[in-house]
C-alpha cells in the first residue's frame, strides 16, 4: 500500500498540503536573504516506515499516512499514522542540528536519566540509532505522539534543579561513549547520596556552536567538554577558537582567567536545564491542566549556573509589554529556594563578565568579530568593577583602535536603524528569515534597500564598506 504525504497546516494554510517525496527532505518553513542554512536532509523513507511500522504493534502492516510536521531549527519531525491507528512521530536531525551520532545519543541518555530520575514526563522513545550507517540512511528518533495540547502553563525548574553534576557536558549512555573510536573524555554522573548512576556518563557538549561549520572544524581534537569549572570551560573555547583560527583567520586574545571566577567558598554548581523552554515545547491536558510532555530535550546540557539565563525562557514577554508581576514573583522565589544560582546570576558585573565566553564559539564563521571586540573594550573600561584584586587588566586597546572601533559602531548602528525601520513597517523581519512564498518579494525589497543605503556613503571608499555590511545578499 503507498502512504500519502502531507504536510502540516502552517501560518499561511489552515489545511494540510500534499507535497512529493523530496520535499520531506527540504527545509521549508522558511528561506533566508543571508544564506540557506544547512537544513536539507536526505534519507530513505520506505526504510524510515519499516522502522516505524516494527514498533507500532504487532497488528501494524502498512502506514497510511506520513505528515510532515511545521519545521523547527534543527530537526525534520514526521508523524507516520499505522493502518492500526497507532501514531509514530520520527525525528530527523538536520546536518546543522550539531555533531553526528553526539547529538543523537546524548538526547537520548538525557531524556531517559530524566525519566529514571527525576520523572519528568518526557515523551517515550521507541527507537533510535545515533549512527547514520542504518537502513534509512540517517540518525533518527521513532518516539510517541505527545498527548494534549501545547499550552502556556506556569512551569517550574525545581525538579531540574534538585540535582547537581560532577562537570560541565551532555549526558550520555557510557556505553555509546565507549563505542565511539575516538573515545571522547567522559565523567561518571553522581548521585545525590554520593553514589553514581553508571549507565550515564557526562561527555561532550553538542550545541552546533562547538562543532560549527565544515572548515576543518569538525574533525579537529578540540576540547568540547566534559569541563571541570568555568575557568576551564572558558579557556577551551578560547584555545579551540585560537587552533581553528590559526588555520583560517587570525587568532585573538582572551580574558579566562579573569573574567571567570569562581564563587567564593564553594564551586559552581552544574545544574541540568532545558535548553529551549518555550510555550510551545510543553504539552497539557486541556482538560486538567496536567503537563503531559516536556519535548524538545536536544542540546541539554548539564553547565555552571553562571550560563544559565537569569529569567526562563518561558517568562520572557512575548511583546515590548509584557506582564512583569510573574517574573518578579519568580525571581523572588529563586533567591529564597535556590540562593547560590541568585548569587551567580545577579552579582555585580555578572553579565559584563559571561558576555564574551559567550560570544567566543564560532564568532569568526558567524561574522562576529565586531560584538566580541565591543565586548572586551567593555570588560577593559569596567575592569576595576569587574576583577576584585589588584590584577592590573592583562589586554589594552590603544587610542586608534578605539577609534576604529567607534567608527565602525557607527556604521553598524546606521545599519541596525535602518533593518529595525525597515521591520517595523513589516517590509523585512530582522535576521532576514521570511515564509518562504514571501521570498521573492523580500529579495527584491532587500536588494531596493541595500542600494538605497550604500548610496548614503560620503564617497566610493564608504560606500564600499556600506555594501559589505549590508547583511543580506
Amino acid at each position: 500500500m503507498r502512504w500519502k504525504l502531507i504536510r502540516a497546516p502552517s501560518l499561511t494554510r489552515k489545511t494540510e498540503v500534499p507535497i512529493v517525496e523530496d520535499e520531506l527532505y527540504q527545509y521549508q518553513r522558511y528561506r533566508w536573504l543571508s544564506k540557506l542554512a544547512a537544513r536539507y536532509r536526505k534519507f530513505r523513507l520506505p526504510a524510515l516506515i519499516d522502522a516505524a511500522s516494527e514498533v507500532a504493534g504487532s497488528d501494524a502492516s502498512n502506514c497510511t499516512k506520513v505528515l510532515k510536521c511545521i519545521e523547527g531549527q534543527y530537526n525534520k519531525a514526521l508523524i507516520l499514522s499505522m493502518d492500526n491507528g497507532q501514531e509514530v512521530v520520527a525525528r530527523l536531525p538536520n546536518p546543522n542540528a550539531g555533531p553526528k551520532f553526539y547529538t543523537t545519543a546524548s538526547e537520548v541518555a538525557t531524556r531517559q536519566f530524566l525519566r529514571d530520575h527525576l520523572a519528568i514526563a518526557v515523551l517515550r522513545i521507541y527507537a533510535w540509532p545515533a549512527d547514520e550507517t542504518n537502513p534509512v540512511g540517517a540518525e533518527y528518533i521513532l518516539e510517541e505522539k505527545a498527548a494534549g495540547q501545547p499550552l502556556g502553563l506556569l512551569w517550574s525548574n525545581r525538579p531540574l534543579l534538585s540535582l547537581t553534576f560532577p562537570r560541565h557536558g551532555c549526558i550520555y549512555f557510557q556505553s555509546d561513549l565507549e563505542s565511539r573510536p575516538e573515545h571522547p573524555g567522559s565523567v561518571p554522573t553522581q548521585s545525590p547520596d554520593g553514589g553514581s548512576w553508571p549507565a550515564f556518563a557526562l561527555g561532550p557538549l553538542t550545541h552546533p556552536r562547538y562543532w560549527h561549520g565544515q572548515m576543518g572544524r569538525v574533525p579537529m581534537n578540540l576540547h568540547r567538554g566534559p569541563f571541570k569549572n568555568m575557568v576551564e570551560y572558558g579557556g577551551a573555547v578560547a584555545q579551540n577558537e585560537i587552533r581553528w583560527a590559526q588555520a583560517h583567520a587570525q587568532p585573538r586574545m582572551n580574558l579566562v582567567p579573569y573574567l571567570l571566577q569562581e564563587p567564593h567558598g564553594h564551586e559552581s554548581p552544574n545544574q541540568l536545564s532545558h535548553p529551549d523552554l518555550h510555550l510551545g515545547n510543553i504539552f497539557v491536558d486541556p482538560a486538567t491542566n496536567n503537563i503531559t510532555a516536556v519535548i524538545d530535550w536536544q542540546h541539554a546540557a548539564a553547565s555552571p549556573v553562571d550560563q544559565h539565563p537569569l529569567i526562563p525562557q518561558i517568562l520572557e514577554p512575548t511583546t515590548g509589554e509584557g506582564d512583569d508581576s510573574l517574573r518578579q514573583f519568580y525571581l523572588v522565589k529563586l533567591k529564597s529556594l535556590n540562593p547560590r544560582r541568585w548569587e551567580a546570576l545577579t552579582g555585580p558585573g555578572h553579565k559584563l563578565r559571561i558576555k564574551p565566553t559567550r560570544l567566543v564559539p564560532a564568532c569568526w564563521q558567524r561574522d562576529d568579530l565586531f560584538s566580541l571586540r565591543h565586548s572586551l573594550i567593555a570588560v577593559v573600561a569596567r575592569w576595576d568593577d569587574i576583577c576584585t584584586s589588584s590584577i592590573k587588566c592583562p589586554v589594552d586597546f590603544t587610542i586608534r583602535e578605539l577609534q576604529q572601533h567607534d567608527e565602525e559602531m557607527e556604521l553598524v548602528e546606521g545599519v541596525s536603524l535602518v533593518l529595525r525601520q525597515i521591520q517595523e513597517q513589516g517590509l523585512l523581519p530582522l535576521g532576514g528569515m521570511v515564509l518562504c512564498d514571501r521570498y521573492e518579494d523580500a529579495q527584491r525589497l532587500s536588494q531596493h534597500f541595500r542600494n538605497q543605503f550604500i548610496a548614503l556613503g560620503e564617497d566610493a571608499k564608504q560606500r564600499q564598506v556600506l555594501a559589505k555590511i549590508w547583511p543580506y545578499s
